[in-house]
């Protein structure tokens, strides 16, 4: 992997971090309840692991930079943002949450959000990685 390409991905990672606190906060009031409703299958914010929520989005910020390379780039930089983008989010976000809603008991309004959100977060990770990968 390439400076540039490592540089991108980290970039990308950390957006997709930023994006995915601050949807997390304008969404509390929606999701403390369906939280609380499912409350036995979350672990505690103290539990070690729980940093791996934070680390999802920078790993997949350095695929996307890594794939993007092999992307179709050939409309506008927005477009392509978008479109790699909403392709990212089709093979992570509802993959997951597809397995995530039928293997747990969890609220199908909760994986409607969490999809949701997680199409937000992706297409601005798709805008930045293709907003970078033009810079020289």
């Amino acid at each position: 992997m390439c400076n540039k390409t490592l540089k991108i991905g980290i970039v990308t990672g950390v957006v997709g971090i930023a994006v995915s606190v601050v949807l997390s906060m304008l969404a509390s009031g929606m999701t403390m309840p369906l939280f609380q409703q499912s409350a036995a299958l979350w672990k505690s914010w103290t539990a070690p692991e729980m940093w791996l929520v934070y680390i999802v989005p920078l790993w997949v910020g350095l695929l996307m930079a890594l794939f993007y390379s092999n992307f179709d780039k050939k409309s506008h930089m927005y477009r392509n943002g978008l479109m790699f983008g909403l392709k990212t989010w089709l093979l992570v976000s509802v993959t997951g949450m597809a397995m995530t809603y039928s293997s747990m008991a969890v609220p199908g309004a909760l994986v409607g959000l969490w999809l949701a959100t997680g199409l937000v977060q992706y297409v601005i990770m798709g805008v930045v990685v293709a907003k970078m990968a033009r810079m020289k």
